[in-house]
């Protein structure tokens, strides 16, 4: 697809003497596939660290995989993101401090990328990700069912610049084990 007074068609994936575009797991993602028959491999490590009013949370992920497969087309890749959590509790009970670990796997998060529009002057490129999380995380860390979602992917590059944003509706659980839905722009 292309912008409707677009001239030329640009977009895609990088070409191979282009920079890697990664869609980190947890950060920004960009609106560009990783093209037809390339599969890529993200992986990482993140610390959260939450102290607030005597609770201390110390939650630790990896390997926040992110498998990228780019199938049918330019435009079009599968995506599989695991992680594994390892969540550190401590606060004062009544019998003194108290301390808590929970770990295990997260729920699967699985779905696909579809790159819509190349950047056209000031018109952005763009891409959408219908994904769900799967209920096949640790019993102590899955929602315990299918919780779709899609993000809208778009940025704009100006000269040696990228701004890079997202919009995303996700249907999650809260700590009460209530359904809910959210809408998060970045």
């Amino acid at each position: 697809m292309q912008w409707s007074y677009g001239t030329s068609f640009s977009g895609g994936p990088p070409g191979w003497d282009e920079p890697l575009q990664s869609d980190r797991p947890g950060f920004t993602v960009s609106p560009n596939t990783v093209g037809r028959g390339v599969v890529q491999l993200e992986a990482g490590y993140a610390y959260f660290l939450d102290h607030n009013d005597g609770h201390t949370s110390n939650e630790h992920d990896f390997p926040d995989t992110l498998w990228r497969i780019g199938m049918f087309a330019e435009w079009f890749e599968w995506r599989i993101e695991y992680n594994y959590s390892i969540i550190d509790d401590s606060f004062r009970g009544q019998n003194g401090p108290m301390h808590h670990i929970t770990s295990g796997s997260l729920d699967l998060l699985v779905g696909m990328k579809i790159c819509l529009t190349p950047q056209e002057g000031i018109l952005p490129s763009m891409g959408i990700i219908p994904q769900m999380a799967v209920p096949t995380g640790s019993p102590s860390l899955t929602d315990g069912e299918v919780l779709p979602g899609l993000i809208w992917a778009y940025e704009w590059e100006i000269k040696k610049w990228t701004i890079e944003c997202l919009t995303s509706l996700n249907r999650s659980r809260d700590d009460e084990d209530q359904s809910s839905h959210s809408l998060l722009r970045q």
